[in-house]
This record gives structure tokens, sequence and C-alpha cells, in this order.
């Protein structure tokens, strides 16, 4: 299966999605626009953010989604033009002016941070990461560079490198040369060259030693687990997925003990069978068998069985979204998607509809997740948010582009210009 492998690629060469964020806005429809700000002309005083408390995974919900109440749209208009604004990541987000150079604005609409790189990251633990002329560095949220451009990357893919602060360590460098950790002030925390660098969690990382194997380094750079690994993801909600050199995959705990062996994964896997074990995410792991998917829980079974699926994104906000791929009549792919609960029950419809990146194979992005409570959807490519009942919040064709919620605020776009929206919920506001 053509998703199996790509995660099998990402993993093994370490090939991350960037923050740059191509496909986080997708083209539509243009449509009438309304007054500079507020309820469809009414003027209102702006309003200081409140940040959303960030939740602790559910593992079981003992309540279905309900259709949440919801207000009026609020909008405030950005008085530049831009050809892209990306989703708000710690009160900033990136844009991209006609020029092609990329800088940040806040909240309130103001451009904070000049429009002067190449490429942008998105903002983490208060530092983003900023390219210009092949080198990056990192810059805080005034715009100093606290961090001068001195580091290496790859600025001619879509795809770019996360080079974001993950605990306070940030993996620089390119495939071809090699990858190394930084900490905040510039310095490395080890002398050591990596193939592939994983992000920081937990206070450990994987990283795959030029003999090709897969161990654990901490913070100060010293291994930590050496226990003959072909792969290993990152740790996230205390565990990670690894093989050992036979292909036997399980999930370890800090301390390199397996917790979960899989030990049905014989039972899935013959010689023409890729199975690919991902991270957990509100205590399910995606399970990648061929050309189907299911989920595990933290006692190792399939909670959810193996099923016909192109594509799955993880669980976020007790909600996946789950596609399946085919061909239109002119033989270019394309992926219908809709929703299932933890009990493997699709309580959104397989309804909406995009086109296949013909680069990455990709028909999910980030975005087709639930962020406070609405995920972007798309159909007849125009866009639309939908509340976790399948409810559109906003309607399809109101806007040409939309990003995910951060923070309760996301960026729309109608015809040439970009505003940013309030989340109409009123549960986060």
């Amino acid at each position: 299966m053509r998703t199996g492998l790509l995660y099998l690629i990402l993993l093994v060469l370490g090939i991350r999605a960037a923050a740059m964020g191509q496909f986080e806005n997708m083209p539509g429809l243009e449509v009438p626009g309304t007054e500079e700000f507020g309820k469809t002309g009414n003027q209102e005083p702006e309003e200081k953010p409140k940040k959303t408390e960030e939740k602790k995974p559910e593992e079981e919900p003992n309540e279905e989604p309900e259709e949440e109440p919801h207000n009026e749209l609020v909008i405030r208009w950005l008085n530049q033009e831009y050809e892209t604004v990306r989703c708000f990541s710690e009160g900033l987000a990136a844009v991209q002016n006609q020029a092609g150079k990329w800088g940040f604005i806040s909240l309130d609409g103001r451009e904070v941070i000049a429009c002067q790189y190449s490429h942008v990251w998105d903002f983490k633990e208060g530092l983003a990461g900023v390219g210009q002329n092949g080198k990056c560095g990192y810059i805080n949220q005034q715009g100093e560079e606290v961090i001068p451009l001195q580091y290496d990357y790859i600025d001619a893919s879509e795809y770019l490198d996360d080079i974001s602060f993950y605990e306070g360590i940030a993996t620089v460098g390119t495939w071809s040369q090699g990858y190394f950790y930084i900490d905040s002030t510039g310095q490395r925390i080890n002398q050591e060259q990596y193939l592939w660098a994983g992000n920081f969690s937990g206070g450990l990382a994987p990283v795959m030693t030029d003999d090709q194997k897969v161990i654990y380094i901490d913070k100060q750079g010293k291994t930590v687990l050496d226990n003959d690994y072909f792969a290993g993801r990152p740790f996230t909600e205390g565990l990670a997925a690894v093989a050992d050199q036979q292909g036997n995959r399980s999930y370890i705990d800090r301390t390199g003990r397996v917790v979960l062996p899989c030990t049905f994964q014989d039972e899935l896997q013959d010689e023409n069978e890729i199975v690919l074990f991902m991270p957990f995410s509100e205590g399910l792991a995606m399970i990648v068998c061929d050309d189907t998917i299911g989920f595990m829980d933290k006692k190792g079974k399939l909670a959810i069985p193996l099923r016909k699926y192109s594509e799955a994104l993880p669980f976020s906000e007790g909600l996946a979204a789950v596609a399946v791929f085919w061909q239109d009549g002119a033989n270019r792919d394309r992926c219908s998607w809709g929703y299932i609960n933890r009990r493997g029950e699709e309580v959104i419809p397989m309804q909406y509809e995009t086109y296949v990146s013909e680069m990455t194979n990709i028909g999910l992005l980030e975005y087709n997740s639930f962020h406070n409570g609405l995920a972007v959807v798309i159909k007849d490519e125009e866009m639309a948010y939908i509340d976790k009942t399948g409810k559109e919040i906003v309607p399809f064709g109101q806007f040409s582009e939309l990003t995910r919620f951060s923070d309760g605020y996301a960026a729309v776009r109608d015809g040439e210009r970009w505003g940013i929206l309030k989340n109409p919920l009123k549960k986060y506001q």
C-alpha cells in the first residue's frame, strides 16, 4: 500500500513534513466579501484570545459527540494582501507576501515580523526556524535572530526537515550530510552526526547511526537504549514503536522494556505485506497492514479491526479521519473520507473528497483532524468547517481557503483577502 510505503520512507530516511505548510491551504471558490471586522458588518472591540487548556487524552470517553452551540462569525480582516497565511502557533501565524517572502502576523492582524525569509517554520517553545539562501537559524517572537542563520538545509523541495524545538532540542542538518542536535543557545549537545534524527519526547530521541541501527539518546547526547533496533519512532504517551533486525514490532517504555509485544503481527503479515505500527494518540495506535488499517489499544488488542482503508489520521478529540483512494475519469487519484469513533463506527459518512498529492501520495492532511472542536473538510473543491456531529458550522463556499483552528482562532480567505476567524463554537470562546 502506498501509504504504508510512505510511512516507511518517512521513518527510515527521516524526511519529515515541514512546518512549511504548503498543503495547509487549498484553492477553492471565491465569494463576495463582508465588512472589515465583526459579525457581518457590526464593529466590535478587539478581544484578547482565551487559551484553551490542553486536555489529557481520555482513553474511554463516555459520551458521543453532540452538536455544539455556536455564534455568528467574528472575523478581523487583514489590511495587507498575502499569498498564504498558515495556522496560528503560540499566538503567531506565518504569512507569505506577494513577493514570496515569509514573516509572521499576530492575532490582531499586525505584521509583527516582516516578510523577509525564503522559508519559515511555526513557532514552538518560543522560537521559529527561518531560512534564507540555503542557511537556516532561529528567531524569537520579537523577530530577533537568536541563533544565526548558519545551518544547511535543503530548500528545493516542497517538504522540509522539521527543525523546530522539542523539549529544548532541535534537529538540524541535511539527509546527504547528516543530522545533529542543538540546544536553544545554538550549542550542539554532542559531536555526533546521524543518518536520521527524530524529535525529543520524554527526554529521549531515536537516531539512526552510520551502521543503520536505531538507538535512543538523552538530551546530553548519550546513548540510553541500544537494543539493535532496525527502526524506532519518538515516544508518545510514554511508548515508542520499534522493530528489531528480524522485523518484529513492539512498543517499549523509556527503560527499553517491551510493554506491548504485538503478538498478533504474525497473523497479519506474509512475505508480500508491510506491517507498520504507528505512535499512540488518545490511547490508540494505528496499525497499517498492506492495504488495510486498524487501531490497537494499550493492552495490545485490535480495538478497531483492520479494514480496507487507504489512509487514516491519528485520533484527535475522539474521532479519526479514514479514507479510501479511487481514480477519476482522468486517471487521477482521489481521496474520499469520513470519520470513525473509538469503536470503529463510521459516525460521519465518507462524503468528503479531494485529490491525492502526486508528490506524496497523501490525501488526508493534518487539518482534516479535529482541532478546537472543528475540522476542515472538502467537497467539490470547496472547503467547510464541520463539528463532531458532521454539521457544517461554516458552510462550503463561504470562504475560498481555511486553516485549522489553534487556541481558538484560524485564518480564512475570501477572494484576495485573508482574515482571522474566531472559533464560533461557544465552548472555545
